[in-house]
């Protein structure tokens, strides 16, 4: 089976393993099936193994009902490996429809998204080999470039833009860098020792966007957010930390766990008349006084 086909394959397996019940053989064999790939319990086995191997995600198999499970360790990952082969796939599917015909069908924000992604194959290669890379850099709103040298961490996604954490020279601090503004990326011989007890993952989880205080901690933010408006946050949640606490006939109250910046403040402007911020007061007060400047601003 060619690679194309393997890897959807793969795809179509978490995608089970993901869903709200556990799949036995058949499950599996059927689902595959459906997409015209077929499949015995040694090639199931083959493509649990490689599934390990090469994206770390463990699939367990449960004796007593017969069932494949994902370690709840690894969901994480597997729901990062299911959004890039889905975007992969849609790539797929619209690069074979795009003609003139079927560009006037299509909508789509053009923005400054895709500029930068052609760093991201050396900035994966340099992370992989845990090698230096040295970037030249425009900040915004400046014309000139600044070289620095770095030690890359990490790739984050954020609203349609791609962003570097790094760590800028030997025990340095950590900064993330836009893609989009990178003018050029070259990878080093010299090698660099990760350091362990950071966890990248662990910095942003926390967090919605790029950027906090270091010295702010996790906190619990509440809301309440009125009907039909809660639906909507339902469907997108503000932050994955998102939890219903308390709904009735005419709001929701929804509960996060996670710390506050800017970003954060943004989300819950976005909602408008239709949210309250019931704690923690301070946040609630931010709120506030954005809301009392902006009617000022619009008297």
């Amino acid at each position: 089976m060619a690679q194309q086909g393997i890897m959807r394959s793969y795809m179509i397996i978490i995608e089970k393993l993901m869903a709200p019940f556990p799949p036995d053989f058949n499950n599996l064999k059927s689902a595959l099936e459906n997409e015209g790939f077929s499949i015995s319990k040694r090639t199931l086995q083959r493509y649990i193994e490689a599934i390990r191997i090469d994206f770390d995600i463990n699939i367990m198999y449960n004796r007593s009902t017969n069932t494949y499970i994902i370690d709840e360790e690894d969901k994480d990952t597997a729901e990062k490996f299911l959004y890039f082969m889905g975007m992969q796939h849609t790539s797929e599917v619209l690069g074979n429809q795009l003609n003139k015909r079927s560009l006037k069908f299509i909508s789509s924000d053009v923005n400054l998204s895709f500029k930068g992604i052609e760093w991201i194959e050396y900035i994966l290669k340099a992370m992989q080999q845990g090698k230096w890379i040295t970037i030249k850099y425009c900040k915004f709103a400046e014309t000139t470039t600044k070289e620095y040298k770095l030690q890359p961490y990490l790739l984050k996604e954020y609203q349609g833009r791609w962003y570097l954490f790094s760590r800028l020279g030997d025990g340095g601090d950590f900064r993330t860098f836009g893609l989009d503004r990178m003018v050029d990326v070259r990878i080093q011989t010299l090698k660099f020792n990760r350091d362990k007890s950071i966890d990248p993952q662990t910095y942003f989880s926390n967090i919605i966007g790029l950027v906090y205080d270091n010295h702010n901690m996790v906190q619990e933010i509440q809301i309440k957010v009125v009907k039909p408006q809660a639906e909507y946050v339902k469907t997108l949640p503000i932050h994955h930390s998102q939890q219903i606490l308390n709904e009735d006939k005419d709001a929701v109250i929804f509960t996060y766990k996670l710390i506050p910046n800017f970003e954060l403040t943004q989300k819950i402007l976005t909602h408008a008349q239709f949210v309250e911020v019931l704690k923690p007061k301070h946040l609630r007060d931010e709120i506030k006084s954005i809301a009392q400047k902006m009617a000022k601003n619009n008297s």
